[in-house]
């Protein structure tokens, strides 16, 4: 099995290759291109594609859905409470909880009422603890609302947990993983968090940012102001 992390302007998505592919979100609007040139580069085609799992419903990871949902013929799958948001290319976004997050808030509504986008009705909802066997890949699916009470993680077997937005991944000058600048639920995150870990997650693939370990989501717990 091998992880090809698909990075972009926005956030990235993840291409999952074993016997087939598995495809984690789908990035912003035209990021199709992006996700099929991968797929040329590692010698497969767009119908090896078994399933594109959208991790919730927000336009920078189902952005690309559409485009490449109809070269794939591959299933969908979202969370039954992020199906409304897939299903009708939803542009809502979650609040804003720090000042960087409050501009790029006003920034996104002001030029996502000019953008044209295309929803899918997802094939198949995702439950926590669902296991992803039939389709040819080892993986459980887990329920880790905060971000929107959609949110799901996809944990591997071997540990890898692909999170979308619940955790904010290391970057340049912050270089450690940092709680969501926007959240529907704080408290909720930091549930997820620790269902995370509690579920055997080890190496942790975030949407924004280089991935990180569970000693550092750890730490970020400890170090994070929630009472719980």
């Amino acid at each position: 099995m091998k992880i090809h992390e698909i990075p972009g302007l926005f956030s990235s998505c993840f291409l999952i290759e074993d016997n087939g592919l598995f495809l984690i979100d789908t990035g912003f609007l035209g990021f199709e291109r992006k996700i099929l040139k991968k797929i040329r580069e590692i010698g497969r085609k767009p119908e090896d594609i078994e399933l594109i799992i959208v991790s919730h419903g927000h336009l920078d990871h189902f952005g690309g859905l559409s485009g490449i949902h109809s070269l794939s013929g591959a299933s969908v799958a979202c969370h039954k409470s992020d199906y409304e948001n897939v299903s009708r290319a939803s542009k809502e976004i979650s609040p804003s909880i720090t000042v960087g997050a409050h501009i790029l808030s006003l920034l996104a509504r002001i030029s996502m009422p000019f953008m044209k986008t295309q929803g899918v009705v997802p094939e198949l909802i995702l439950e926590n603890g669902m296991l992803l066997e039939d389709f040819g890949l080892g993986a459980k699916v887990l329920h880790t609302p905060g971000h929107t009470s959609g949110s799901i993680s996809v944990l591997l077997e071997d540990g890898s947990a692909f999170i979308g937005d619940l955790v904010m991944g290391k970057v340049p000058l912050k270089y450690k993983p940092l709680a969501p600048s926007f959240a529907e639920d704080m408290t909720s995150v930091y549930d997820s968090w620790k269902y995370l870990l509690e579920s055997g997650a080890r190496t942790i693939y975030p949407a924004h940012g280089h991935p990180f370990s569970d000693s550092e989501l750890e730490e970020l717990i400890e170090t994070t102001p929630f009472d719980n």
